[in-house]
């Protein structure tokens, strides 16, 4: 059974007014998770997939109608829609380049 903790809520239309969501990012780019706007159950599952406030996340991949994007979380790439990622604020990160990955490399 998962342990309840009282934490600290922001409230969205702040958030919102002060942050863009992953659904903003394009492939490439990458950003910090600031606040997850859902509750319960849909909430645990996304933190359970290692996304918490303070995660880097770049975007990877969208798919061909747009609905969907892949994210690289912590090493996992995590699918997400894009109704969910206008729920999850971020702060945009300016250098864009990823000591991990060697795909740039010839």
């Amino acid at each position: 059974m998962r342990a309840l903790t009282r934490r600290k809520r922001l409230k969205p239309g702040i958030v919102a007014a002060n942050h863009e969501s992953l659904a903003d990012l394009r492939p490439g780019e990458v950003a910090t998770v600031v606040h997850l706007d859902f509750e319960g159950q849909e909430r645990w599952r996304l933190e359970d997939l290692g996304l918490l406030p303070g995660t880097r996340v770049v975007a990877e991949l969208v798919s061909p109608m747009g609905d969907t994007t892949a994210y690289r979380i912590r090493g996992s790439l995590i699918a997400l829609r894009k109704e969910q990622g206008q729920r999850i604020y971020i702060t945009r990160e300016e250098d864009h380049h990823d000591e991990t990955d060697d795909s740039s490399r010839l």
